[in-house]
């Protein structure tokens, strides 16, 4: 049962760090036309993207969080990878990161 729980969330992390690339170049792409990210995802369909990208490669629903800081303009994406497990891209850091 652990190592069943182990698998789903790699797949969901690989999942979600691939179909979030397009994500993450349609807000860059946003960004340099608008000189700021949206304030919502939605903003970028269909002018950047056609469609959101879903957390989980089982559901329909993009599940993905999405928020701006007020202070930086920086943003963040964030998706449930497990029962716990969250993980986050940081635009500030164009990295990806785990917390439970």
């Amino acid at each position: 049962m652990l190592a069943t729980m182990h698998f789903q969330s790699e797949e969901r992390r690989r999942h979600m760090e691939t179909v979030a690339v397009p994500l993450i170049e349609a807000l860059e792409r946003y960004r340099a036309a608008n000189k700021s990210y949206p304030d919502r995802l939605q903003s970028l369909v269909p002018a950047y993207l056609p469609e959101l990208p879903g957390c989980n490669p089982r559901s329909a629903s993009s599940g993905m969080a999405y928020y701006v800081e007020p202070n930086s303009g920086e943003y963040s994406l964030n998706c449930g990878i497990g029962m716990f497990g969250k993980r986050q891209y940081s635009s500030r850091t164009r990295g990806w990161s785990t917390w439970d």
